[in-house]
Order: structure tokens, then C-alpha cells, then sequence
């Protein structure tokens, strides 16, 4: 695609700018001043992508709108982010603290690589072997369904990552956080997932409207690995906490290499057999970094494995539920039918956590050890 050439170089002058952002972003992290780095990034966001990309679009620039965006949207971070947090703006060098943070950050940075690679190598495959008009259908559905996971998890790396380092030497505090987190993420994105299976046409059409029925397809199957790209951001934040980096680098070596392998095998079959493909690689990934944590709690699998199954019959139930009722109304209007759809499968879910809260203290556990803190 050499029309992209001049879009790269352009957007690659940000480099430098994002990365001197970096340190005020984290040092906020850490110190928890998370309403101080939202309202950064929303009002960033908002002048950058809901005002100046949107003019430009109307008036013709095209992709360079979302280019413009993006090169104001840096500056505008880096610029409030030097304001509010001024430490970012001091320099200096420390050998100790170098070397301390080479030693992390090396890991890091690989396993930070290797998860782009995984996130990127799908469609650099598809875009090779199926073509730039299929590359355009699947990032839309992979746009879609990227998205529960970038704000969620998002917070899992903001949030629990300085809890989990302040828990690093209490093996029994890691263990319940940990534990708690990843049935609360289960009983929501199994939720969710089932949603997005069931609404597909009906959310591709009020997003992108007529004309895109493939990418539907590819949503119901991508919902299905949702939970999963979601569930492994725990395990990655506990072994961060911990300093198990370079096991971490390997295992996301290990995931973008299954992606890319299964992505080539799965794109004899078109693009469903490539959603198929970053789908299974989602789940290995999933599990690889399940055993990893494993291996540093040594928790009970069984239970966890039970925990699993016991979502899924709650899931099982409140589906029955939703169709139980759905099939009681007949609107005409496909709008307002998709409507009370959805709230008639929010009623189901919420009628099942009533029914079963007393079975649900694990799940919930969570908000009750973060709001601890």
C-alpha cells in the first residue's frame, strides 16, 4: 500500500512527543490521580478527534484528518500532562535507578513488542494473502470487538498493576485480588460476548448501516475469545508485579508467533477461517499466562476450572431466559425491536445476579479489595 508511505513518515514526528508524555502518564498512575489523567485525555481527545478531525473530514481532506488528530491530540496530552504534573518536566540521571529500571524495562519492552506483533500480525497476513478490501472488512469487526478491551483493559493496567506491585510480597493478598479479578472480568464479558453474538447484524447496521453483513459474520465469531483477551490482562499485570518479565516476554513471543501461524493456516477458509485462528491464539495466550501465574501463586486449578463452568450455567440460564421472553413480543420497527431486545437480555442478566448473589461473593469480591485501597 505505498499511498501509506507519506501517512508513516508523518505520523512517525510524534514519536518523540508521546514518549516524553510517558513519564507524567505514569507518575499520575502511580500516585492514583486517575481523575487528573481522564480528564487529560478526554478533553485531548475530544478537541483533537470530535472537533479538528471532524471539520477536516467535512471538508475534504480525507485520511489526513485522522492524521492532523492524531499529531494534536499528542501535543495537547504532552502539554497537559507537563502542567499537572510538573516532576515530568525535570531532568536528571541516576545509575542506580538506570540500571534498575533497564533490568524491568528490557523484559518489558519485548514483551510489550511481541504483544503488538500478536495485535498487528493478523493483519499484516490477511492484508498478504486476502487483500486490502478484506483487510478493511476484518479491522472493522476486530475494531469493534478491540474496543470492550482497550477501555477495560485499559483500567486493568492503570489500576491494578500498582495494586498488584504494593501486593508483590504477600502471596495471599495477590492470590484474592487475583482471583476475584478474573471471575468479576468472566461474569461480565461472558455477558457481553453473548450480546454482541446475538446483536451482531443489528449493531453493525446502526454503526456502519447497510452493506456490511460479512462483518457481522466476523463479529460472532470474534465475540467469542472476548472474554479471553480481557481475562490474560491480569495474569499480565500479576507477573509485571512480580518482576516476571522475561517469562512474560516469552510467552507473548509465543502468542504473536500462534497468531501469525494460525491466522496463515485459517486464511485457507477466507476471513472466518482467520478470526478463527486469532480467536484459538487468544485462548492459548489465555491459558499460557494462566499457568504462568499458577506457577507463582500455585492456586487451586480445579476451583478455578469449577468457577468457569459455574458462569456458563449462569449464562446458560439467563439466555434462556432472554429467549423465553424475546420470542413474547412482535414490533414491527427494527429499531425500537432491537431496543427492547436489549433490554430484555439486561433484564435476564440482572434477574439471574439476584437470584444468585448469594453464589456470586467471589465475583463481586473485587470491587470491595479495590475500593480498599
Amino acid at each position: 500500500m505505498p499511498e501509506l508511505t507519506e501517512v508513516l513518515r508523518t505520523l512517525a514526528l510524534m514519536l518523540p512527543v508521546i514518549s516524553y508524555s510517558v513519564v507524567g502518564q505514569s507518575l499520575l498512575q502511580r500516585r492514583f490521580e486517575f481523575k487528573k489523567l481522564s480528564s487529560v485525555t478526554f478533553s485531548s481527545y475530544l478537541v483533537a478527534y470530535g472537533g479538528v478531525s471532524v471539520y477536516m473530514a467535512l471538508h475534504g481532506y480525507g485520511m489526513w484528518s485522522l492524521v492532523a488528530a492524531f499529531w494534536i491530540q499528542s501535543i495537547i496530552f504532552l502539554i497537559l500532562i507537563l502542567i499537572l504534573c510538573r516532576d515530568a518536566a525535570k531532568v536528571g540521571f541516576s545509575y542506580p535507578s538506570a540500571k534498575g529500571m533497564l533490568d524491568f524495562g528490557v523484559g518489558y519492552s519485548m514483551a510489550r513488542l511481541c504483544n503488538y506483533a500478536a495485535g498487528q500480525g493478523d493483519n499484516l497476513v490477511v492484508g498478504k494473502l486476502l487483500g486490502a478490501e478484506s483487510v478493511g472488512l476484518y479491522g472493522r469487526a476486530y475494531q469493534i470487538m478491540s474496543m470492550p478491551a482497550i477501555l477495560f483493559g485499559s483500567v486493568v493496567d492503570k489500576v491494578f498493576f500498582p495494586l498488584m506491585a504494593k501486593m508483590q510480597n504477600n502471596n495471599e493478598a495477590l492470590e484474592r485480588l487475583y482471583l476475584s479479578s478474573i471471575y468479576f472480568s468472566l461474569l461480565i464479558f461472558v455477558y457481553l460476548s453473548g450480546y454482541i453474538y446475538i446483536f451482531s447484524d443489528q449493531l453493525i447496521g446502526a454503526l456502519f448501516g447497510d452493506g456490511w453483513g460479512e462483518v457481522a459474520k466476523l463479529i460472532e465469531v470474534m465475540s467469542i475469545g472476548l472474554y479471553f483477551r480481557i481475562g490474560y490482562k491480569f495474569s499480565d499485570c500479576l507477573t509485571m508485579a512480580v518482576g516476571k518479565v522475561y517469562a512474560r516476554a516469552g510467552i507473548q513471543f509465543l502468542y504473536a508467533l500462534s497468531v501469525v501461524v494460525l491466522v496463515v493456516l485459517g486464511s485457507g477458509w477466507g476471513l472466518i477461517g482467520a478470526s478463527i485462528g486469532v480467536v484459538v491464539a487468544i485462548v492459548l495466550n489465555y491459558l499460557m499466562m494462566m499457568m504462568l501465574v499458577w506457577r507463582i501463586l500455585n492456586f487451586n486449578v480445579g476451583v478455578v476450572f469449577l468457577r468457569h463452568l459455574k458462569v456458563l450455567g449462569l449464562f446458560s440460564i439467563s439466555l434462556l431466559i432472554f429467549l423465553f421472553l424475546n420470542r413474547l413480543i412482535d414490533i414491527k420497527s427494527p429499531l425500537l425491536g432491537f431496543v427492547v431486545s436489549s433490554l430484555i437480555y439486561a433484564a435476564s442478566f440482572g434477574v439471574v445476579l439476584v437470584v444468585f448473589a448469594r453464589y456470586l461473593k467471589d465475583e463481586f469480591g473485587v470491587l470491595k479489595l479495590v475500593a480498599k485501597r
